[in-house]
């Protein structure tokens, strides 16, 4: 979050205000928070089928707390929308970088893995490794590319990061409830995972049904 901000303000030359205002967070939080919890309160009927796994205090400050709010800032406020404004790309092609990048972001050591593989390659090795990381890393971005769309299209729909950082939140709230600290990962196709989808699509309806007021990113980008 703090780097974003400072090359905001070093970069385009932004006041702090200007700069939180850039990323969408100048609206109402309470209101993010609200839209998501209403798109994924559903999640509820789903607990009694998760694992228990004990819950981890650390785990809810990273997973509830912070990790949205920071993940929504770094591949939505900042990247989404600077590709958008600054990089002068289209809605669509910015939707869809920012959800890869942000699909590859939860692989674990993605460059170095590729890069291991790639000189075992050139020093001919069995190539089975490179496919086996390459299959990993599709699956990741298969997965996870299409929230990080949602994300997008909601930030660019709502004109607004906290709908995003809301949804984000009560996703990976409930999702701890229902798994605890769960060593299996952020996804899971069981009763809880597929309330998961269920939610997003939920969310999607509420976005979709939603009066534009994608103003910010529009006004911006005509001002550049």
């Amino acid at each position: 979050v703090i780097p974003a901000v400072l090359v905001l303000i070093v970069v385009r030359r932004l006041s702090l205000h200007e700069a939180w205002r850039e990323l969408g967070l100048e609206s109402s939080a309470a209101r993010g928070y609200g839209f998501g919890l209403l798109a994924t309160v559903r999640m509820v009927l789903a607990l009694p089928f998760g694992p228990a796994y004990p819950i981890d205090p650390a785990v809810v400050v990273g997973t509830v707390l912070l990790g949205p709010f920071a993940e929504e800032v770094l591949f939505r406020g900042f990247l989404f929308k600077q590709l958008v404004t600054r990089a002068k790309w289209s809605v669509g092609w910015a939707i869809a970088a920012s959800a890869v990048v942000f699909a590859l972001a939860h692989y674990r050591n993605v460059d170095l893995e590729l890069a291991g593989q790639l000189i075992r390659l050139s020093l001919g090795f069995d190539p089975g490794g490179l496919v086996q990381v390459v299959t990993w890393v599709g699956g990741t971005i298969l997965v996870l590319a299409p929230g990080g769309a949602l994300f997008a299209w909601i930030v660019y729909r709502f004109g607004s990061l906290w709908p995003a950082i809301g949804l984000h939140t009560w996703l990976n709230f409930w999702w701890l409830v229902a798994h605890g600290s769960d060593p299996r990962g952020v996804f899971t196709l069981d009763a809880p995972g597929i309330a998961q989808v269920v939610a997003l699509g939920f969310a999607f309806l509420l976005t979709f049904r939603k009066p534009r007021r994608a103003l910010v990113i529009e006004q911006s980008a005509m001002g550049n």
